[in-house]
């Protein structure tokens, strides 16, 4: 069952959101679903990092759920990082011997994102950091600092051009793909476990990402909660997540004392803590 939410204001929404989660039964400690959600508002790429097992990438699909997004209808997609990873290749495409373009696992949810402006579409990237995250991602970091304006969409410069593409291939890919920027209704969520298996983060990555950490497991936290309340999905619309403004001129002057608050207790964070 899936619930209209056009009347519903953005707590409200939020709380159905909770109410479905908890319905599925699974358990978050409070504040960090609202915490998630203004993550993915203000930057559509965040990264949840923490020992495994912590719940990470349940809570991806448990989100994207709760707000209409499922593999069913292509609007979730869950994308296991493979450890040999080494270009963008690996997930944005690459032309095989014969020259004909094999799309990356992230493409075609792209595409389908692109050419349904309305929706959100949720790309979980499973234990992003098995392989060199600069390494097979640094193509698309860079593409997600072009964000601008364009009318009222968010875009960014093409992923591929046409020298991407060999002219032996014999799919017309270069009509299908060449033209594809991130859409504003795409949101990369990564999943970070921090063990001797992985890789670290430069802090390229860090600086374009919002991220959330799981430090903390409270086993006994399902017994107090009230799992009989069922709760229905929500059908949103792109606007529940997507930013209002992408830079601080965005905001004046009609924000201006929010501005300055917000600054000010950057600066007083960054000199407690020696740097920002």
């Amino acid at each position: 069952m899936v619930a209209e939410s056009d009347k519903l204001t953005t707590k409200e929404k939020l709380t159905q959101i909770k109410n479905y989660i908890k319905a599925q039964g699974y358990t978050y400690p409070d504040n960090l679903i609202e915490n998630f959600y203004l993550s993915l508002k203000t930057k559509p790429f965040v990264l949840l990092a923490g020992i495994s097992g912590t719940g990470k990438t349940k809570l991806v699909e448990l989100f994207a759920r709760a707000i209409g997004c499922s593999s069913d209808n292509d609007r979730f997609k869950l994308i296991s990082v493979k450890p040999d990873w080494n270009d963008s290749a690996d997930l944005l495409g690459y032309s095989n011997i014969r020259g004909d373009f094999q799309p990356g696992p992230i493409l075609e949810t792209i595409k389908k994102a692109a050419e349904d402006p309305a929706n959100p579409y949720l790309v979980c990237l499973d234990e992003m950091n098995l392989a060199r995250v600069e390494y097979y991602f640094s193509d698309f970091l860079s593409k997600m600092e072009t964000r601008h304006y364009d009318g009222d969409q968010i875009k960014t410069d093409r992923l591929l051009n046409e020298n991407d593409f060999d002219q032996n291939d014999s799919n017309d890919s270069q009509a299908k793909y060449s033209n594809l920027h991130i859409p504003d209704n795409l949101y990369l969520i990564g999943t970070v476990n921090m063990d001797e298996t992985t890789h670290p983060f430069s802090k390229k990555v860090l600086d374009r990402a919002n991220t959330i950490e799981f430090n903390q497991i409270d086993l006994t936290a399902f017994l107090e909660e009230d799992y009989s309340v069922q709760a229905q999905s929500l059908k949103v619309n792109n606007q529940f997540l997507k930013t209002e403004y992408l830079n601080l001129k965005d905001l004046l002057p009609a924000k201006k004392a929010e501005v300055r608050r917000t600054t000010e207790e950057l600066e007083l964070l960054s000199g407690k803590s020696g740097k920002f």
